[in-house]
Order: C-alpha cells, then sequence, then structure tokens
C-alpha cells in the first residue's frame, strides 16, 4: 500500500483520473459540471455497494474500483481482491497480455477519513503482500474522496512548482507565463498563444514603421 497522498498523486495520469470520476459517474455516485470543472460525491445507491469496475476495454488502465461510503469488513475486502484478481486474470487471457503482479491493483475509495484509516489498518492486519499466502493477490490501495478531488486539482497546476493553473489553450499544458516563455512561434508544433502574440507584434510594428503619428 501506498501510504502517502503525494506519492500516489505522483504515478496516476490525467486519464487515469478520468477514469476515477468515470467509474464513479457510471455507479451513480459521482457528478461532474464541466462547465465549472467541478466533481463531487453526490449519493450512495445501493447497486454500487461492493461493485468493482474492472479495466477499460483495451487493458491499459491498472486499477480496478470500488467505492465505499462505510468501513468494510475482513471478508468484503477479501471477497473484493478475489473478484480483482480474477478479473485480472480474464482480461490477460482474453487481449493475450501475459498476467503481472504490476498490473493488477484495487483501489478503494472511502468517502470518509475515519473509514479509509480503518481499512488501511485491516489490510495491513491481514492482507500483507510481503507474505507468500497473499503473493497472488492484487495490490490494494485505499485513498479518500478527497484525495481524488486534491488529485484532480493537482493535475489543473502546471509543473513549474508556482501554483498556477495550466491554460486550456497551451499545447503543452502550461501556465500563462510558462506558456509565453517556452511555447514555440514557428513549425508543426507553434503554440497558437504564441504565434497570436508574434502577429499582434508584427502588426503592430508594420503599423508604427514610421514612427507615432
Amino acid at each position: 500500500m501506498i501510504e502517502d497522498f503525494d506519492e500516489f498523486c505522483e504515478k496516476i495520469r490525467p486519464e487515469d483520473f478520468d477514469e476515477f470520476v468515470d467509474v464513479g459517474k457510471k455507479l451513480g455516485i459521482v457528478s461532474y459540471r464541466p462547465d465549472m470543472d467541478v466533481i463531487s460525491w453526490t449519493d450512495f445507491p445501493h447497486k454500487a455497494d461492493g461493485t468493482i469496475k474492472p479495466q477499460t476495454a483495451n487493458g491499459d488502465f491498472w486499477y480496478y474500483i470500488e467505492f465505499a461510503d462505510h468501513s468494510l469488513s475482513v471478508d468484503h475486502i477479501q471477497t473484493s481482491i478475489d473478484e480483482a484478481r480474477e478479473l485480472g486474470i480474464k482480461v490477460a487471457d482474453a487481449n493475450g497480455y501475459p498476467w503481472e503482479n504490476s498490473r493488477k491493483r484495487l483501489l478503494i475509495i472511502c468517502r470518509h477519513h475515519e473509514h479509509a484509516v480503518d481499512l488501511r489498518t485491516k489490510i495491513n492486519d491481514f492482507f500483507r503482500h510481503d507474505s507468500p499466502e497473499q503473493s497472488d493477490n492484487p495490490l490494494v490501495f485505499v485513498i479518500r474522496w478527497s484525495d481524488v478531488v486534491t488529485a484532480h486539482n493537482k493535475k489543473k497546476l502546471c509543473y513549474c512548482g508556482n501554483g498556477k493553473e495550466k491554460i486550456k489553450s497551451c499545447r503543452m499544458n502550461n501556465c500563462e507565463d510558462c506558456c509565453w516563455e517556452k511555447c514555440m512561434t514557428y513549425g508543426r508544433l507553434a503554440c497558437p498563444n504564441a504565434n497570436e502574440a508574434l502577429q499582434r507584434r508584427e502588426d503592430f510594428n508594420h503599423r508604427h514603421a514610421g514612427g507615432w503619428k
């Protein structure tokens, strides 16, 4: 298990987060407002209790996801682990990929902090992955819903470390400062923002070539 969420957040890709939200939406747990870029835990329908959602059809998603708005028993955790292991085997067989321990992971997303703490304790006590009897089971990670929201917000920030948000029109997903500083102005991958700025500057220079009038 990864206890440090910052480490976990570094490992997931933006498309992984999109899968978390998409699974939650399909289960009726999560709502997302694209216009405000806001996600929220809205409800927990009975049909979602204990439901494990498998990998995507192309097999490149590393997590099987279960949402929980209550603490899970040891038996429930064992059932989820068994199901995730069987799903991993079936996906590997269906797509012809080798079945590797590194590619079968169960992610339990808890609505409440205290439930996440309880689950981590149970998993560490009863499902240690360094033991021979657990070697065939998927790795299990537990995070809070607030961690998912944190991951979403971190993915919106530029890598420069200044806490600035990326701008949607930047080709390289930079914040405005980094976009102006680093984007190319010529070539096939030229940044549209930089091109626009260059055109405005050239137009200004052309109009005032004879000096101010």
